[in-house]
Protein backbone atom coordinates (compact mmCIF):
# COMPACT_ATOMS: atom_id res chain seq x y z
CA UNK A 1 0.00 0.00 0.00
CA UNK A 2 2.96 2.59 1.00
CA UNK A 3 4.42 1.82 -2.82
CA UNK A 4 0.88 2.56 -3.89
CA UNK A 5 0.63 5.99 -2.16
CA UNK A 6 4.28 6.80 -3.18
CA UNK A 7 2.90 6.46 -6.85
CA UNK A 8 -0.02 8.41 -6.62
CA UNK A 9 2.06 11.28 -4.74
CA UNK A 10 4.63 11.09 -7.74
CA UNK A 11 1.31 11.06 -10.42
CA UNK A 12 0.06 14.01 -8.79
CA UNK A 13 3.77 15.96 -8.28
CA UNK A 14 3.85 15.85 -12.03
CA UNK A 15 0.03 16.53 -13.03
CA UNK A 16 -0.03 19.62 -10.44
CA UNK A 17 2.27 21.36 -13.16
CA UNK A 18 -0.78 21.61 -15.34
CA UNK A 19 -3.06 23.24 -12.67
CA UNK A 20 -3.65 26.96 -12.01
CA UNK A 21 -3.42 28.30 -8.70
CA UNK A 22 -6.88 28.26 -8.14
CA UNK A 23 -7.17 24.35 -8.89
CA UNK A 24 -4.15 23.57 -6.65
CA UNK A 25 -5.73 25.18 -3.52
CA UNK A 26 -8.67 22.87 -4.04
CA UNK A 27 -6.46 20.11 -4.46
CA UNK A 28 -4.78 21.39 -1.14
CA UNK A 29 -8.18 20.52 0.62
CA UNK A 30 -7.65 16.69 -0.43
CA UNK A 31 -5.62 15.78 2.52
CA UNK A 32 -3.35 16.75 4.91
CA UNK A 33 -0.82 14.57 2.68
CA UNK A 34 -1.53 16.39 -0.37
CA UNK A 35 -1.54 19.69 0.97
CA UNK A 36 2.21 19.35 2.16
CA UNK A 37 3.70 17.03 -0.24
CA UNK A 38 1.94 18.06 -3.50
CA UNK A 39 -0.23 21.32 -3.32
CA UNK A 40 2.08 23.84 -1.68
CA UNK A 41 5.65 23.10 -3.25
CA UNK A 42 3.49 23.60 -6.50
CA UNK A 43 1.59 26.70 -5.33
CA UNK A 44 5.22 28.31 -4.33
CA UNK A 45 7.63 26.71 -6.81
CA UNK A 46 7.10 29.89 -9.54
CA UNK A 47 5.66 32.71 -8.21
CA UNK A 48 4.79 36.00 -10.86
CA UNK A 49 4.44 39.55 -9.18
CA UNK A 50 2.29 41.29 -11.77
CA UNK A 51 0.27 44.83 -10.94
CA UNK A 52 -2.94 43.39 -12.82
CA UNK A 53 -4.68 40.46 -12.60
CA UNK A 54 -4.22 37.96 -14.87
CA UNK A 55 -7.17 37.12 -17.53
CA UNK A 56 -8.46 33.89 -16.18
CA UNK A 57 -10.09 31.08 -18.27
CA UNK A 58 -11.10 27.77 -18.31
CA UNK A 59 -10.50 27.37 -22.47
CA UNK A 60 -6.69 27.44 -22.35
CA UNK A 61 -3.59 27.15 -20.45
CA UNK A 62 -1.33 30.32 -20.11
CA UNK A 63 -1.70 30.42 -16.72
CA UNK A 64 -1.03 26.70 -15.38
CA UNK A 65 2.18 26.53 -13.50
CA UNK A 66 2.37 29.40 -11.98
CA UNK A 67 0.61 31.66 -9.28
CA UNK A 68 0.24 35.20 -9.83
CA UNK A 69 0.57 37.90 -7.12
CA UNK A 70 -1.33 40.34 -8.39
CA UNK A 71 -3.14 44.14 -7.39
CA UNK A 72 -7.22 44.60 -7.54
CA UNK A 73 -9.02 42.37 -10.14
CA UNK A 74 -11.70 45.52 -11.04
CA UNK A 75 -12.34 47.64 -14.26
CA UNK A 76 -12.08 50.92 -12.29
CA UNK A 77 -9.67 51.60 -9.29
CA UNK A 78 -7.01 53.92 -8.81
CA UNK A 79 -3.02 53.15 -8.68
CA UNK A 80 -3.99 53.72 -4.91
CA UNK A 81 -6.34 51.18 -4.10
CA UNK A 82 -4.27 48.92 -6.48
CA UNK A 83 -1.70 49.18 -4.05
CA UNK A 84 -3.22 48.27 -1.47
CA UNK A 85 -4.08 45.02 -2.56
CA UNK A 86 -0.81 44.27 -3.94
CA UNK A 87 1.21 45.37 -1.02
CA UNK A 88 -1.03 43.57 1.45
CA UNK A 89 -0.54 39.97 -0.66
CA UNK A 90 3.30 40.52 -0.69
CA UNK A 91 3.29 41.21 2.69
CA UNK A 92 1.23 38.03 3.31
CA UNK A 93 3.65 35.92 1.03
CA UNK A 94 6.93 37.58 3.45
CA UNK A 95 4.75 36.87 6.36
CA UNK A 96 4.62 32.73 5.73
CA UNK A 97 7.10 30.13 6.07
CA UNK A 98 7.10 28.74 2.88
CA UNK A 99 9.59 31.11 0.99
CA UNK A 100 11.63 27.97 0.87
CA UNK A 101 9.53 26.74 -2.23
CA UNK A 102 9.74 29.09 -4.45
CA UNK A 103 12.75 28.08 -7.33
CA UNK A 104 11.47 30.60 -9.65
CA UNK A 105 10.34 34.62 -8.84
CA UNK A 106 9.43 37.27 -11.72
CA UNK A 107 8.82 40.60 -10.37
CA UNK A 108 7.71 43.09 -13.33
CA UNK A 109 8.49 46.43 -13.44
CA UNK A 110 6.37 49.39 -12.20
CA UNK A 111 4.46 47.67 -9.90
CA UNK A 112 3.13 50.52 -8.00
CA UNK A 113 1.88 53.50 -7.80
CA UNK A 114 3.78 54.80 -4.49
CA UNK A 115 7.13 53.70 -6.34
CA UNK A 116 9.42 54.40 -2.42
CA UNK A 117 6.99 51.99 -0.75
CA UNK A 118 6.86 49.72 -2.92
CA UNK A 119 10.49 49.30 -3.65
CA UNK A 120 10.92 48.92 -0.29
CA UNK A 121 8.71 45.91 0.27
CA UNK A 122 10.05 44.22 -2.95
CA UNK A 123 13.43 44.65 -1.63
CA UNK A 124 12.62 42.96 1.52
CA UNK A 125 11.10 39.70 -0.34
CA UNK A 126 13.95 39.73 -2.43
CA UNK A 127 16.69 39.85 0.82
CA UNK A 128 14.45 36.77 2.48
CA UNK A 129 14.45 34.94 -1.03
CA UNK A 130 18.11 35.31 -1.55
CA UNK A 131 19.07 34.75 2.27
CA UNK A 132 17.51 31.34 1.78
CA UNK A 133 19.38 30.55 -1.51
CA UNK A 134 17.17 28.38 -2.92
CA UNK A 135 16.25 30.46 -5.84
CA UNK A 136 16.98 28.95 -9.44
CA UNK A 137 15.59 31.65 -11.41
CA UNK A 138 15.11 35.24 -9.99
CA UNK A 139 14.01 37.94 -12.36
CA UNK A 140 13.82 41.74 -11.54
CA UNK A 141 12.56 43.64 -14.11
CA UNK A 142 12.31 46.89 -12.86
CA UNK A 143 16.13 48.26 -13.15
CA UNK A 144 16.09 50.24 -10.21
CA UNK A 145 15.07 47.61 -8.44
CA UNK A 146 17.88 45.25 -9.84
CA UNK A 147 20.22 47.85 -8.62
CA UNK A 148 19.35 47.90 -5.39
CA UNK A 149 19.27 44.47 -4.69
CA UNK A 150 22.33 43.84 -7.31
CA UNK A 151 25.06 42.53 -4.89
CA UNK A 152 22.54 40.06 -3.37
CA UNK A 153 21.58 38.64 -7.06
CA UNK A 154 24.90 38.18 -7.84
CA UNK A 155 25.95 35.37 -4.80
CA UNK A 156 22.86 33.67 -5.69
CA UNK A 157 24.66 30.61 -6.28
CA UNK A 158 21.66 28.28 -8.07
CA UNK A 159 20.65 30.39 -10.51
CA UNK A 160 20.09 28.52 -13.64
CA UNK A 161 19.44 31.85 -15.54
CA UNK A 162 21.30 35.27 -14.95
CA UNK A 163 21.62 38.73 -15.99
CA UNK A 164 24.38 40.80 -16.49
CA UNK A 165 24.55 44.45 -16.53
CA UNK A 166 27.74 47.22 -17.87
CA UNK A 167 31.00 46.49 -17.03
CA UNK A 168 31.35 44.91 -13.45
CA UNK A 169 28.69 42.64 -14.26
CA UNK A 170 30.49 39.29 -15.17
CA UNK A 171 33.16 40.33 -12.06
CA UNK A 172 30.45 40.71 -9.94
CA UNK A 173 28.93 36.96 -10.12
CA UNK A 174 29.98 34.36 -7.26
CA UNK A 175 29.14 31.08 -9.09
CA UNK A 176 28.37 29.91 -12.57
CA UNK A 177 27.40 26.49 -11.34
CA UNK A 178 24.37 25.94 -12.86
CA UNK A 179 24.19 28.46 -15.53
CA UNK A 180 22.05 27.77 -18.29
CA UNK A 181 20.75 31.33 -19.55
CA UNK A 182 22.67 34.49 -20.07
CA UNK A 183 21.73 38.28 -20.58
CA UNK A 184 23.85 40.32 -21.15
CA UNK A 185 22.61 43.93 -21.08
CA UNK A 186 25.04 46.60 -22.46
CA UNK A 187 25.28 50.36 -21.68
CA UNK A 188 25.78 52.72 -25.24
CA UNK A 189 29.08 53.65 -24.37
CA UNK A 190 30.44 50.35 -22.90
CA UNK A 191 34.28 49.28 -24.32
CA UNK A 192 34.21 45.95 -24.30
CA UNK A 193 38.21 45.41 -23.72
CA UNK A 194 38.97 43.58 -20.57
CA UNK A 195 35.15 42.68 -19.54
CA UNK A 196 35.56 39.10 -20.10
CA UNK A 197 38.52 37.47 -18.97
CA UNK A 198 39.95 34.11 -20.41
CA UNK A 199 38.54 32.61 -17.22
CA UNK A 200 34.74 33.71 -17.64
CA UNK A 201 35.18 33.02 -21.24
CA UNK A 202 35.91 29.01 -20.26
CA UNK A 203 33.38 29.42 -17.76
CA UNK A 204 30.44 30.37 -20.51
CA UNK A 205 31.89 28.12 -23.34
CA UNK A 206 30.72 25.12 -20.04
CA UNK A 207 27.91 26.24 -19.32
CA UNK A 208 26.04 27.49 -22.12
CA UNK A 209 26.58 24.29 -23.89
CA UNK A 210 22.65 23.59 -24.92
CA UNK A 211 21.74 26.92 -23.41
CA UNK A 212 20.50 30.54 -24.24
CA UNK A 213 22.22 33.76 -24.83
CA UNK A 214 20.47 36.81 -25.31
CA UNK A 215 22.51 40.16 -25.55
CA UNK A 216 20.14 43.36 -25.03
CA UNK A 217 22.66 46.37 -26.37
CA UNK A 218 21.34 49.97 -25.47
CA UNK A 219 22.99 50.71 -28.66
CA UNK A 220 21.44 48.71 -31.17
CA UNK A 221 25.15 47.20 -32.00
CA UNK A 222 24.99 43.55 -30.76
CA UNK A 223 27.43 42.51 -33.67
CA UNK A 224 30.15 43.97 -31.82
CA UNK A 225 30.08 41.63 -28.66
CA UNK A 226 30.21 38.19 -31.58
CA UNK A 227 33.16 40.44 -32.90
CA UNK A 228 34.76 40.25 -29.11
CA UNK A 229 34.21 36.88 -28.76
CA UNK A 230 35.68 36.44 -32.16
CA UNK A 231 38.79 37.70 -30.96
CA UNK A 232 38.82 36.01 -27.87
CA UNK A 233 38.17 32.90 -29.46
CA UNK A 234 35.21 31.85 -28.08
CA UNK A 235 32.80 29.29 -29.83
CA UNK A 236 29.76 28.57 -28.73
CA UNK A 237 29.46 25.30 -30.30
CA UNK A 238 26.19 23.86 -28.54
CA UNK A 239 23.88 26.83 -27.98
CA UNK A 240 20.11 26.15 -28.76
CA UNK A 241 18.36 29.63 -28.23
CA UNK A 242 19.89 33.50 -29.80
CA UNK A 243 18.31 36.54 -28.99
CA UNK A 244 20.06 40.25 -30.00
CA UNK A 245 19.52 43.42 -31.92
CA UNK A 246 20.94 45.41 -34.12
CA UNK A 247 20.32 48.47 -36.55
CA UNK A 248 22.76 49.77 -39.29
CA UNK A 249 21.60 53.62 -38.15
CA UNK A 250 21.84 56.34 -40.72
CA UNK A 251 23.87 59.71 -40.32
CA UNK A 252 24.53 58.61 -36.67
CA UNK A 253 28.40 59.41 -35.92
CA UNK A 254 28.29 59.51 -32.25
CA UNK A 255 27.21 55.67 -31.70
CA UNK A 256 28.87 52.52 -32.42
CA UNK A 257 26.57 52.20 -34.98
CA UNK A 258 28.02 49.18 -37.56
CA UNK A 259 26.74 47.49 -40.86
CA UNK A 260 24.82 44.37 -40.22
CA UNK A 261 28.07 41.12 -40.91
CA UNK A 262 27.45 37.67 -40.36
CA UNK A 263 31.28 36.67 -40.32
CA UNK A 264 31.42 37.07 -36.43
CA UNK A 265 28.86 35.66 -35.89
CA UNK A 266 29.28 32.32 -37.92
CA UNK A 267 32.46 32.08 -36.27
CA UNK A 268 31.24 32.43 -32.67
CA UNK A 269 28.43 30.19 -32.83
CA UNK A 270 27.65 27.00 -34.32
CA UNK A 271 23.90 28.32 -36.46
CA UNK A 272 23.38 24.91 -37.31
CA UNK A 273 22.61 23.72 -33.56
CA UNK A 274 20.73 26.46 -32.61
CA UNK A 275 16.87 25.71 -32.23
CA UNK A 276 15.57 29.30 -31.54
CA UNK A 277 16.73 32.53 -33.12
CA UNK A 278 15.07 35.95 -32.32
CA UNK A 279 16.52 39.02 -34.11
CA UNK A 280 15.95 42.77 -33.62
CA UNK A 281 17.12 44.54 -36.15
CA UNK A 282 16.86 46.90 -39.48
CA UNK A 283 19.15 49.37 -41.99
CA UNK A 284 17.98 52.77 -42.44
CA UNK A 285 21.13 53.90 -44.60
CA UNK A 286 19.94 54.27 -48.11
CA UNK A 287 21.05 52.26 -50.75
CA UNK A 288 22.75 49.61 -48.59
CA UNK A 289 21.71 46.19 -48.86
CA UNK A 290 23.39 45.02 -45.55
CA UNK A 291 20.25 43.67 -43.72
CA UNK A 292 19.75 41.36 -46.87
CA UNK A 293 23.21 40.53 -47.25
CA UNK A 294 23.20 39.19 -43.37
CA UNK A 295 20.29 37.30 -43.10
CA UNK A 296 21.09 35.61 -46.78
CA UNK A 297 24.51 34.75 -44.94
CA UNK A 298 22.72 33.08 -42.54
CA UNK A 299 19.66 31.77 -43.74
CA UNK A 300 21.57 28.43 -44.95
CA UNK A 301 23.55 27.60 -41.76
CA UNK A 302 19.89 27.10 -39.34
CA UNK A 303 18.93 23.49 -40.05
CA UNK A 304 17.65 22.70 -37.11
CA UNK A 305 15.67 25.81 -36.09
CA UNK A 306 12.36 25.89 -35.20
CA UNK A 307 11.41 28.75 -33.08
CA UNK A 308 12.16 32.40 -35.15
CA UNK A 309 11.39 35.97 -33.85
CA UNK A 310 11.75 38.45 -36.53
CA UNK A 311 11.52 42.44 -34.84
CA UNK A 312 11.65 45.77 -36.74
CA UNK A 313 13.42 48.07 -34.71
CA UNK A 314 13.51 51.75 -36.39
CA UNK A 315 14.30 55.42 -35.49
CA UNK A 316 15.19 57.90 -38.16
CA UNK A 317 12.27 56.11 -40.82
CA UNK A 318 9.54 54.94 -38.15
CA UNK A 319 6.57 54.72 -40.54
CA UNK A 320 8.14 55.00 -43.53
CA UNK A 321 6.00 52.20 -46.32
CA UNK A 322 9.09 51.64 -47.75
CA UNK A 323 11.23 51.30 -44.89
CA UNK A 324 8.50 48.41 -43.84
CA UNK A 325 8.42 47.22 -47.12
CA UNK A 326 11.60 46.41 -48.08
CA UNK A 327 11.91 45.18 -43.97
CA UNK A 328 9.42 42.47 -45.07
CA UNK A 329 10.68 42.07 -48.53
CA UNK A 330 14.00 40.92 -46.86
CA UNK A 331 12.69 38.85 -43.72
CA UNK A 332 10.81 36.96 -45.84
CA UNK A 333 13.37 36.23 -48.45
CA UNK A 334 15.15 35.04 -45.15
CA UNK A 335 12.07 32.70 -44.17
CA UNK A 336 12.33 31.29 -47.62
CA UNK A 337 15.70 29.97 -47.79
CA UNK A 338 16.26 28.61 -44.52
CA UNK A 339 16.32 24.79 -45.14
CA UNK A 340 13.92 22.84 -44.50
CA UNK A 341 11.66 25.85 -43.27
CA UNK A 342 8.55 24.62 -44.21
CA UNK A 343 8.92 20.79 -42.37
CA UNK A 344 10.78 22.30 -39.57
CA UNK A 345 9.58 26.04 -38.53
CA UNK A 346 7.05 25.69 -35.78
CA UNK A 347 7.05 28.64 -34.50
CA UNK A 348 7.31 32.10 -35.68
CA UNK A 349 6.92 35.80 -34.12
CA UNK A 350 6.75 38.93 -36.70
CA UNK A 351 7.08 42.26 -34.91
CA UNK A 352 6.82 45.84 -36.93
CA UNK A 353 7.83 49.30 -35.22
CA UNK A 354 4.80 51.69 -35.98
CA UNK A 355 4.06 55.03 -34.61
CA UNK A 356 2.38 55.49 -31.29
CA UNK A 357 -0.55 57.21 -33.45
CA UNK A 358 0.15 54.97 -36.57
CA UNK A 359 0.34 57.83 -38.74
CA UNK A 360 3.35 56.88 -41.29
CA UNK A 361 4.66 58.26 -44.79
CA UNK A 362 3.58 56.54 -48.26
CA UNK A 363 1.03 54.82 -46.52
CA UNK A 364 -1.69 54.17 -48.96
CA UNK A 365 -3.90 51.35 -49.51
CA UNK A 366 -1.87 49.59 -52.78
CA UNK A 367 1.29 49.89 -50.33
CA UNK A 368 -0.47 47.16 -48.30
CA UNK A 369 -1.54 45.12 -50.69
CA UNK A 370 1.92 44.66 -52.02
CA UNK A 371 3.19 43.47 -48.30
CA UNK A 372 0.10 41.51 -47.99
CA UNK A 373 0.80 39.46 -51.22
CA UNK A 374 4.53 39.19 -50.07
CA UNK A 375 3.33 37.38 -46.83
CA UNK A 376 0.77 35.42 -48.98
CA UNK A 377 3.31 33.41 -51.18
CA UNK A 378 5.45 33.20 -48.20
CA UNK A 379 3.10 31.49 -45.19
CA UNK A 380 1.16 28.84 -47.05
CA UNK A 381 4.93 27.53 -47.46
CA UNK A 382 5.41 27.34 -43.52
CA UNK A 383 3.17 23.91 -43.67
CA UNK A 384 4.30 22.62 -40.12
CA UNK A 385 4.03 26.04 -38.52
CA UNK A 386 1.70 26.10 -35.37
CA UNK A 387 2.06 29.10 -33.47
CA UNK A 388 2.09 32.53 -34.55
CA UNK A 389 2.69 35.60 -32.63
CA UNK A 390 2.11 39.22 -34.26
CA UNK A 391 2.31 42.10 -31.42
CA UNK A 392 1.89 44.81 -33.52
CA UNK A 393 -0.32 43.45 -36.38
CA UNK A 394 -3.27 45.66 -35.82
CA UNK A 395 -1.36 49.18 -36.05
CA UNK A 396 0.65 47.75 -38.86
CA UNK A 397 -2.59 47.27 -40.71
CA UNK A 398 -4.82 50.43 -39.79
CA UNK A 399 -1.55 52.35 -40.81
CA UNK A 400 -3.04 52.44 -43.76
CA UNK A 401 -6.18 54.35 -43.66
CA UNK A 402 -8.57 52.02 -45.73
CA UNK A 403 -8.55 49.23 -43.52
CA UNK A 404 -8.34 51.74 -40.41
CA UNK A 405 -11.84 52.18 -41.88
CA UNK A 406 -12.95 49.15 -42.40
CA UNK A 407 -12.77 48.32 -38.31
CA UNK A 408 -14.92 50.83 -37.67
CA UNK A 409 -17.17 51.64 -40.76
CA UNK A 410 -17.34 48.75 -42.96
CA UNK A 411 -16.14 45.80 -41.06
CA UNK A 412 -17.55 42.98 -39.24
CA UNK A 413 -21.88 42.98 -39.13
CA UNK A 414 -22.74 41.33 -36.26
CA UNK A 415 -25.06 42.10 -33.72
CA UNK A 416 -22.46 42.97 -30.88
CA UNK A 417 -20.34 45.14 -33.32
CA UNK A 418 -23.72 46.98 -35.04
CA UNK A 419 -24.14 48.06 -31.59
CA UNK A 420 -20.64 48.99 -30.29
CA UNK A 421 -19.51 50.24 -33.30
CA UNK A 422 -21.29 53.61 -33.92
CA UNK A 423 -20.08 54.12 -29.98
CA UNK A 424 -16.69 54.18 -30.84
CA UNK A 425 -17.55 56.37 -33.98
CA UNK A 426 -19.17 58.98 -31.88
CA UNK A 427 -15.85 58.95 -29.32
CA UNK A 428 -13.68 59.57 -32.97
CA UNK A 429 -15.96 62.27 -33.88
CA UNK A 430 -15.77 64.02 -30.08
CA UNK A 431 -11.91 63.60 -29.05
CA UNK A 432 -8.74 64.96 -30.72
CA UNK A 433 -4.41 64.62 -29.66
CA UNK A 434 -2.39 66.54 -29.49
CA UNK A 435 0.23 66.61 -32.84
CA UNK A 436 4.29 67.10 -31.71
CA UNK A 437 5.09 67.45 -35.99
CA UNK A 438 2.09 70.31 -35.94
CA UNK A 439 2.47 71.76 -32.90
CA UNK A 440 -1.66 71.69 -32.01
CA UNK A 441 -4.74 69.49 -31.56
CA UNK A 442 -5.73 67.44 -34.40
CA UNK A 443 -8.72 65.05 -34.65
CA UNK A 444 -8.68 61.44 -33.53
CA UNK A 445 -8.96 59.57 -37.23
CA UNK A 446 -9.54 55.82 -37.42
CA UNK A 447 -5.81 55.07 -38.21
CA UNK A 448 -4.89 57.34 -34.49
CA UNK A 449 -7.80 55.32 -32.67
CA UNK A 450 -6.54 51.81 -33.88
CA UNK A 451 -3.41 52.66 -33.32
CA UNK A 452 -4.08 53.84 -29.59
CA UNK A 453 -6.15 50.86 -29.21
CA UNK A 454 -3.53 48.33 -30.36
CA UNK A 455 -0.90 49.70 -28.26
CA UNK A 456 -3.44 49.24 -25.27
CA UNK A 457 -3.63 46.00 -25.98
CA UNK A 458 -0.43 45.08 -26.25
CA UNK A 459 0.03 46.08 -22.56
CA UNK A 460 -1.52 42.60 -21.64
CA UNK A 461 1.83 41.58 -22.85
CA UNK A 462 4.49 43.96 -22.55
CA UNK A 463 5.51 43.76 -19.26
CA UNK A 464 7.07 40.67 -20.14
CA UNK A 465 10.26 42.27 -21.26
CA UNK A 466 11.55 39.01 -22.52
CA UNK A 467 11.67 37.18 -25.70
CA UNK A 468 8.69 37.60 -28.17
CA UNK A 469 8.81 33.91 -28.61
CA UNK A 470 7.80 33.25 -24.85
CA UNK A 471 4.98 35.56 -25.19
CA UNK A 472 2.71 32.34 -24.92
CA UNK A 473 4.05 31.14 -21.93
CA UNK A 474 2.71 34.40 -19.97
CA UNK A 475 -0.89 34.84 -19.26
CA UNK A 476 -1.77 38.31 -20.02
CA UNK A 477 -3.01 41.09 -17.81
CA UNK A 478 -6.28 42.54 -17.59
CA UNK A 479 -5.48 45.63 -18.27
CA UNK A 480 -8.20 48.47 -19.84
CA UNK A 481 -7.57 51.92 -21.88
CA UNK A 482 -9.42 54.82 -20.08
CA UNK A 483 -9.71 55.85 -23.86
CA UNK A 484 -7.56 59.17 -22.83
CA UNK A 485 -3.83 59.84 -22.37
CA UNK A 486 -1.61 58.16 -24.61
CA UNK A 487 -1.03 62.13 -26.74
CA UNK A 488 -2.86 64.11 -24.56
CA UNK A 489 -5.93 63.27 -25.43
CA UNK A 490 -9.21 65.38 -24.54
CA UNK A 491 -12.66 65.85 -26.24
CA UNK A 492 -14.27 69.20 -26.90
CA UNK A 493 -16.01 71.28 -24.17
CA UNK A 494 -19.16 70.78 -25.46
CA UNK A 495 -19.34 67.06 -25.03
CA UNK A 496 -20.19 64.96 -21.63
CA UNK A 497 -17.46 62.07 -22.16
CA UNK A 498 -18.78 58.72 -20.43
CA UNK A 499 -15.93 56.45 -21.90
CA UNK A 500 -13.83 54.96 -19.57
CA UNK A 501 -12.24 51.78 -18.78
CA UNK A 502 -15.52 50.00 -18.63
CA UNK A 503 -15.54 50.61 -22.57
CA UNK A 504 -12.43 48.88 -23.37
CA UNK A 505 -13.86 45.48 -23.07
CA UNK A 506 -16.59 45.65 -25.86
CA UNK A 507 -13.35 47.38 -28.03
CA UNK A 508 -11.35 44.71 -27.76
CA UNK A 509 -14.04 42.70 -28.48
CA UNK A 510 -14.74 44.13 -32.19
CA UNK A 511 -10.93 43.96 -32.36
CA UNK A 512 -11.41 39.92 -32.13
CA UNK A 513 -13.78 40.27 -34.80
CA UNK A 514 -11.57 42.39 -36.96
CA UNK A 515 -9.08 40.02 -37.04
CA UNK A 516 -12.16 36.54 -37.87
CA UNK A 517 -10.89 37.02 -42.18
CA UNK A 518 -7.37 36.90 -40.92
CA UNK A 519 -7.68 33.78 -39.15
CA UNK A 520 -10.22 32.40 -41.92
CA UNK A 521 -7.21 32.46 -43.98
CA UNK A 522 -4.96 31.25 -41.91
CA UNK A 523 -6.38 27.98 -41.09
CA UNK A 524 -6.97 26.97 -44.78
CA UNK A 525 -3.35 27.79 -45.54
CA UNK A 526 -1.71 26.55 -42.34
CA UNK A 527 -2.71 22.52 -41.48
CA UNK A 528 -1.06 22.41 -37.92
CA UNK A 529 -1.86 25.82 -36.60
CA UNK A 530 -2.89 25.68 -33.00
CA UNK A 531 -2.38 28.99 -31.56
CA UNK A 532 -2.00 32.71 -32.62
CA UNK A 533 -1.85 35.92 -30.88
CA UNK A 534 -2.68 38.98 -32.95
CA UNK A 535 -1.45 41.83 -31.29
CA UNK A 536 -3.14 41.26 -27.91
CA UNK A 537 -5.75 39.03 -28.82
CA UNK A 538 -5.60 35.14 -28.12
CA UNK A 539 -6.88 32.55 -30.43
CA UNK A 540 -7.00 28.83 -29.95
CA UNK A 541 -7.17 26.52 -33.11
CA UNK A 542 -8.10 23.19 -33.91
CA UNK A 543 -6.26 21.86 -36.30
CA UNK A 544 -8.47 18.61 -36.79
CA UNK A 545 -11.74 20.59 -37.33
CA UNK A 546 -10.15 24.04 -38.78
CA UNK A 547 -11.79 25.95 -36.58
CA UNK A 548 -10.57 28.65 -34.44
CA UNK A 549 -12.41 30.44 -31.25
CA UNK A 550 -11.09 34.14 -29.32
CA UNK A 551 -10.04 33.05 -26.05
CA UNK A 552 -10.42 36.31 -24.20
CA UNK A 553 -12.05 38.17 -25.71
Amino acid sequence: MAYQDQDLFIILSHTSRFLNQNDLINLSLVSKKVHDVVAVPSLYNNIHITKNPILRTEKWFLEEGKTYVSGYRSVLKTGDKNDIFLYDRIERLLEGPRLKFIKQLTIDDDLFHNREEGLQLLQRLINEITELNYIEILEIKDPELFEMCSGKYHNLKSLKKRIVCGETGFASVRSWENLKSLEWDLPAALNLQDIITPEVGALLLKQLNGGELTIKDEAYSSLRVFEYFDFLDIRFKNLRRLKFNHVHKKGDVSTVSMKLSSHALKDVINLSNLKALELEFSCEVDDCECDDEFLQDLAGHLVSLTSLGLAEKTFAKQGYHYMDENWDLVTNKFILNIPNVGQNLRLLSIRHDPPLNGKGTDTVDGNLLRRKKLYETVLPKLTSLETIIAPTVLQSITSYEMYACDLLWNGCKCAFCSKYLPLFDKYIMNHQYFSTPDARYLDIIPIVFAAYTGSSLAKRFESQKGWDLDLLQYAPEDINWNFHGFERIHHFVSYECYFDESSFEPLATVISHFFYPYMNYLIKILPNLRQTMLSGIYFNVNPVLHTYESIYD
